[in-house]
């Protein structure tokens, strides 16, 4: 990577090298993301708060959800990026992201609204970077290791993270740990701020799901995020009126039965929220 100049304080990142044909992990050299000085900014704050060894913000290979199917999407994912220099719309997530098209074929329950899009901005536009099961520590890995090169500017990524940090981070601290998943989602924005100043940051909510404790989470991981709408162009946007009653209950008919991720009517509300953003409705 190369780095840029004319900054002074380091942020260390320890990166592991990923084998994809054996799907293995070896320790590297450090690499050196070089942020500037800390600013006057939430995300900044954030970081001088949390421990920075936190797992949210330690860039990792995902290993709990099928090793070599990951190491398979996130090499795909890497070449598409590559492919395409004239992005539109880049989004990037976990499952809840790659619903809106699939897995491995289109057929996602998200596919009709794909369609949607890709037929108003152009299917060679719009990109899918969500992997399912991917916490903040997997996206941080994929976007330092490929899947957003050197002098690639999108100009928008949509960005909705944070729900599976919350359903594997320990719940005896509850703010400690929506603290660090917080700081885990603003690391990705600095650093595609980082790679690419002028992209468009479409920041969501952690989406409310089912569990008391993972809603005390989530809770408290939302206002964090809402702080950071305006710095290192972030907009963020709020879903919570969407997919969540007044009374703090789901929408339950745009959610799958397992109440975490979308069905079809889902994906089409969240749709309309991006291209009300895009297109300032």
């Amino acid at each position: 990577m190369v780095m840029k100049k004319g900054f002074f304080t380091v942020i260390l990142i320890t990166l592991f090298v990923l084998s994809i044909s054996a799907c293995k992990t070896n320790s590297a050299p450090i690499m050196m993301i070089d942020f500037g000085d800390p600013g006057d900014n939430p995300i900044d704050e954030l970081l001088a708060r949390v421990n920075p060894n936190c797992a949210a913000l330690t860039p990792v290979q995902q290993r709990s959800f099928l090793p070599e199917l990951w190491a398979g999407l996130f090499r795909d994912q890497s070449r598409s990026a590559a492919r395409r220099p004239e992005t539109k719309i880049y989004f990037l997530g976990d499952s809840i992201t790659a619903g809106f098209r699939g897995v491995l074929a289109e057929d996602g329950p998200g596919i009709e609204s794909w369609n949607m899009l890709r037929n108003r901005y152009g299917a060679d536009k719009i990109i899918n970077m969500g992997i399912g099961g991917d916490q903040t520590q997997h996206v941080i890995y994929r976007l330092l290791n490929g899947i957003f090169p050197d002098d690639y500017s999108p100009e928008y990524v949509t960005l909705l993270l944070g729900t599976n940090n919350v359903g594997n981070t320990p719940s005896h601290n509850i703010t400690r740990a929506a603290e660090e998943i917080a700081a885990g989602v603003g690391t990705i924005c600095k650093i595609i701020n980082w790679k690419s100043p002028q992209t468009k940051i479409l920041l969501f909510p952690v989406l409310p799901r089912s569990g008391e404790t993972n809603m005390a989470k989530i809770n408290e991981i939302n206002p964090i995020l809402e702080t950071f709408d305006g710095y290192f162009n972030i907009h963020y946007i709020d879903l919570l009126p969407v997919f969540q009653n007044p009374d703090g209950t789901l929408v339950t008919h745009l959610y799958d039965p397992d109440l975490l991720h979308l069905a079809a009517p889902g994906y089409a509300a969240w749709a309309e929220e991006i291209i009300a953003a895009i297109e300032g409705r």
